[in-house]
């Protein structure tokens, strides 16, 4: 995949976008967490360009060309000021389709420590501390948000909407970032059925006009990459 190079993936009827990210970077060797999927369309004489959720399935999307696609990432390294400290942000988050843990940044203290480091609303953590956030156990992350050191690989994208995610009219106080955590790991905790599975808190439907079957597709990356 770099330098352009395409790989074969073996699809099934029921890969998400998550899949195919996650087989194609293991096939290279590249992180699937720092990574996305763009779908390239020819529509006339002009190449459409959309990047899909990760829980939505490649089947029933159009394309005639897919990329694996660096995200917009960037790290962040914090020291906590004092042991009673806090970074001065908050975050919130959901289990997705793939029943992956998702992390956003849901407030900015303006005078806090994490804005004047760039740390803004809206940016997903993707890896916390050397650690995917996407297979880490809600209990894991609590005690890696405790440490006195932060180290956040982020995503600048808008996170997508989740009954967790706030709302930017009203938005949540800041005083206590450890109590906002602790909310946020609760409800995932209060949210167990009794098998001990975690109930997704929202299902997304989404309606696209169906194209051929796929049984293998060629992945590429962008030049030079």
């Amino acid at each position: 995949m770099p330098d352009s190079h395409a790989v074969q993936v073996p699809m099934r009827r029921d890969h998400t976008v998550a899949d195919v990210v996650s087989l194609a970077c293991k096939l290279t060797q590249l992180n699937p967490n720092l990574h996305c999927l763009r779908l390239h369309r020819c529509v006339a004489q002009n190449v459409e360009v959309r990047t899909p959720a990760p829980s939505e399935l490649l089947h029933d999307l159009l394309y005639d060309e897919l990329e694996v696609f660096p995200m917009n990432v960037f790290t962040l390294h914090m020291t906590r000021p004092a042991c009673t400290g806090d970074f001065g942000f908050a975050v919130t988050g959901h289990i997705d389709g793939q029943r992956n843990s998702r992390i956003f940044v849901s407030e900015v203290l303006p005078d806090g420590l994490a804005f004047s480091e760039g740390l803004r609303p809206g940016n997903e953590i993707v890896v916390l501390n050397g650690r995917g956030v996407s297979t880490l156990d809600l209990g894991l992350i609590q005690k890696l948000f405790a440490e006195q050191t932060l180290q956040l690989t982020l995503r600048r994208d808008a996170p997508p909407t989740s009954p967790l995610t706030s709302d930017p009219s009203t938005p949540t106080p800041l005083s206590n970032q450890s109590q906002l955590l602790q909310d946020f790991l609760d409800t995932h905790h209060h949210a167990k059925s009794t098998t001990g599975e975690i109930v997704h808190p929202h299902t997304h439907t989404n309606t696209h006009t169906k194209t051929h079957e796929h049984t293998h597709n060629t992945v590429s990356s962008p030049k030079g990459w």
